[in-house]
């Protein structure tokens, strides 16, 4: 089992199989800019080369929310997602992954959404995490006690 954070809501790893990749890519046809700098940058620091040993595919999966993803490692990686932002959530665990493991991975299936919405407001205090509505006076309440707020947009 990897040590994934936050945990997935799924994750079945068979630490028997491994991919090994001596260099990897992203399918770039299907990522922003942006995004695949961040995720080439990560990798050279992890000592991997860049290359097309092994390619990340990125499939359209109407069936999943805009940040929800399904991760696949297996004989290749692949992700899939209905939008921009499960493609990022997917590329940042798939960073974990090539932290926590290095060049060998195990064959594992990942799928994971955001625990909370979009636009939600989040208390937490010590282990106690609360989802509220936007409110600004819930919001000036937060602000005169000792709660930690934070804003997700």
């Amino acid at each position: 089992m990897s040590h994934i954070i936050p945990t997935p809501l799924f994750e079945k790893t068979d630490e028997t199989k491994r991919l090994f990749i001596k260099s990897l890519s992203l399918d770039e046809r299907n990522v922003n800019g942006s995004v695949k700098d961040d995720f080439y940058d990560f990798i050279r620091k992890l000592e991997l080369s860049v290359g097309n040993d092994v390619v990340v595919s990125f499939t359209h999966d109407f069936s999943l929310e805009n940040e929800e993803y399904r991760l696949e490692a297996n004989e290749k990686i692949t992700v899939y997602s209905s939008g921009e932002a499960g493609k990022v959530f997917a590329l940042q665990t798939l960073k974990q992954l090539l932290f926590e493991y290095g060049r060998t991975i195990p064959f594992i299936a990942i799928k994971d959404k955001p625990k909370y919405k979009s636009e939600a407001l989040c208390l937490m205090s010590g282990d106690i995490s609360i989802p509220l509505t936007r409110s600004s006076c819930l919001l000036e309440k937060c602000l005169c006690t000792s709660l930690i707020f934070c804003i997700c947009i």
